[in-house]
């Protein structure tokens, strides 16, 4: 079995802190890592790619919250520019219990 895994971006601008906190400790869980203050990082097989965003589907949001969720191929991620630290992404898959 072949498993498809993809360098997974998500940014979101969440008006209340109960929920912001809420939906970075979800994108904690899928192992991904803090790039910006509201923005994650990290490397997902496509099923928890999947599970992710149905899960980010059941916040409640407010018409002023947003979530993006954006996926970047190998060669896409290769050639992005990063001015400062570059971030430092697990290319193993998490176990998640």
């Amino acid at each position: 079995m072949v498993r498809v895994h993809k360098y997974t971006l998500v940014s979101y601008d969440i008006v209340k802190d109960n929920k912001r906190n809420k939906i970075v400790e979800e994108l904690k869980y899928w192992g991904l890592k803090r790039f910006q203050y509201s923005v994650f990082m990290g490397y997902l097989s496509k099923k928890h790619f999947d599970n992710l965003v149905e899960t980010l589907h059941n916040f409640d949001l407010s018409e002023k919250d947003k979530i993006y969720v954006f996926t970047l191929c190998k060669r896409c991620y290769n050639q992005s520019v990063f001015i400062g630290k570059e971030p430092i992404l697990d290319k193993q898959e998490h176990l998640i219990l």
